[in-house]
C-alpha cells in the first residue's frame, strides 16, 4: 500500500513539474516575442492613446497644472506662467478659453 500511494505521488509530481516547466516555456516564448517585437506594449499603447483627447471651452480651466520645478521648465518659462497669467490679470487680460483634458489625459502620476 505504501509503495502505491509513493508511486501515486511521484506521478502526480512529474505532472507538476511537466507543467511548470510548459508554463515556463510559454512564459518565456511569450516574453522573447515581446522583447523582439514590441508587439504587446504597442497594442497596449495605441488603445491607451485613443482614449487621449482635450477640447477647447471658454473661461479658465480649474484643474490645469502647470509644472514648479526643474530645469527644463524653468529656462523654457513653463513654471512661471501662473505668474505671468496672474500678472496679465492684473492688467486687465482674462482667460477666455483654455484647454480641458480628458479624464485618461488628467491622470497623473504621483
Amino acid at each position: 500500500m505504501k509503495s502505491f500511494i509513493l508511486l501515486i505521488v511521484r506521478k502526480v509530481f512529474r505532472w507538476w513539474v511537466a507543467a511548470a516547466i510548459l508554463i515556463f516555456a510559454v512564459l518565456f516564448g511569450l516574453f522573447r516575442y515581446e522583447v523582439k517585437t514590441s508587439a504587446f506594449q504597442s497594442r497596449f499603447l495605441t488603445d491607451f492613446a485613443e482614449k487621449l483627447s482635450y477640447s477647447i471651452e471658454p473661461g479658465a480651466s480649474d484643474s490645469i497644472v502647470f509644472p514648479k520645478a526643474g530645469p527644463f521648465n524653468r529656462r523654457r518659462g513653463y513654471s512661471q506662467i501662473p505668474e505671468f497669467q496672474h500678472n496679465l490679470e492684473i492688467r486687465g487680460y482674462e482667460v477666455t478659453e483654455q484647454a480641458r483634458f480628458s479624464p485618461h489625459l488628467s491622470l497623473r502620476p504621483g
